[in-house]
């Protein structure tokens, strides 16, 4: 166990030390000595408490999770905390890192008060994490159980445990869309320099999350208590509480920046639209899949059908003509060409 403390903390100072070499290409000029009554310094304390607080509410939601799931069979918390960790992955993938990258152009357009660009960035973005997210969760839906057993399944890991922790990601899933969007808007809202919203609507998400686990674990149960037992529930809270603070986080978002209805609202839709319409036929094959998977292997055919999945996926948004699929598209073949980026016209 030591070695994996040892690790975060290698882990997070290798962090700090990858960025330095372009920091130090900017020839900024750092003083070592602290001065605390620079406005500059003093406006990102000031800042940096309901940040903080904000940042803390995605570990304290599924901190209540765990506790409710410890008063359960044993196993339920530790397949539920497997199943979170899987999660996060996607999660992290599509949403924090398309997060950090646009936060900067957020933050500029803010500060030239480009109001009509920052509502058109951020309607692009969201467009693009919804292209990613919707695909992602059918995905982690339909091969779920497959994904467990390659990343978990061995020695004393058996199926039964497998098939608890697939059962919690179902529901973790779901809310796949509702956590990528609150990582976008969120960061919109911190461009503003307005770090008190989000973070008292995440506050309340959190109660939220509360009450509904105390509900959600009477009613969410499968035949069996151990792999498909209640704390189920206790995903799907989570996961309906998320999709509540979203869906507040757009409507307060909103007027921010001129509103998100008319010419942006009627893209969305049709971009929702098509990327579901992508991900349902993705969905179909993946399930079609599922016996070619038990006849060669989680480890062979897990592999192999996702990768299916995401060129039936890819094909199918782009004979449909969905705008991200073909700005993608044109991503990946100006990175292999050279040419000029995409996103730069």
């Amino acid at each position: 166990i030591y070695g994996l403390a040892w690790g975060a903390v290698l882990g997070s100072l290798l962090h700090l030390l990858i960025q330095l070499p372009g920091l130090l290409r900017l020839d900024v000029r750092i003083p070592l000595q602290p001065r605390l009554k620079h406005p500059g310094v003093r406006e990102v304390l000031i800042l940096m408490g309901p940040r903080v607080l904000g940042l803390a509410v995605v570990q304290l939601n599924f901190w209540a999770n765990l506790f409710f799931a410890s008063a359960m069979l044993p196993g339920s918390a530790a397949a539920l905390q497997r199943a979170w960790i899987l999660f996060l992955v996607p999660q992290g993938v599509i949403a924090q890192s398309i997060a950090i990258a646009v936060f900067p152009t957020f933050s500029a357009q803010v500060a030239r008060d480009e109001t009509s660009n920052l509502r058109s960035t951020l309607g692009q973005v969201l467009r693009a994490v919804l292209f990613l997210a919707i695909p992602a969760t059918v995905g982690m839906v339909v091969v779920r159980l497959p994904i467990v057993q390659l990343i978990y399944e061995g020695g004393n890991f058996s199926l039964a445990d497998s098939q608890a922790v697939a059962w919690a990601l179902l529901f973790y899933a779901l809310g796949l869309v509702s956590h990528s969007l609150v990582e976008i808007i969120t960061r919109a809202f911190y461009a503003m320099h307005d770090t008190i919203t989000p973070v008292a609507i995440g506050g309340g998400a959190m109660l939220l999350n509360v009450l509904l686990s105390f509900l959600l674990i009477q009613v969410v149960q499968g035949p069996d208590p151990y792999t498909s037992g209640p704390f189920g529930g206790l995903a799907l809270a989570n996961t309906i509480a998320t999709t509540i603070e979203a869906v507040l986080l757009i409507a307060f978002i909103a007027p921010r920046v001129g509103g998100l209805g008319g010419e942006e609202s009627r893209r969305t839709l049709v971009s929702v639209g098509r990327a579901s319409l992508a991900s349902l036929v993705m969905g179909g094959v993946l399930f079609a899949s599922l016996p070619l998977i038990d006849l060669t292997g989680v480890l062979i055919g897990t592999p192999l059908a996702i990768g299916l999945g995401l060129a039936v996926f890819g094909a199918v948004a782009w004979i449909i003509k969905s705008e991200e699929a073909r700005l993608f598209g044109k991503l990946v073949i100006s990175r292999l060409t050279g040419r000029a980026n995409p996103l730069d016209n």
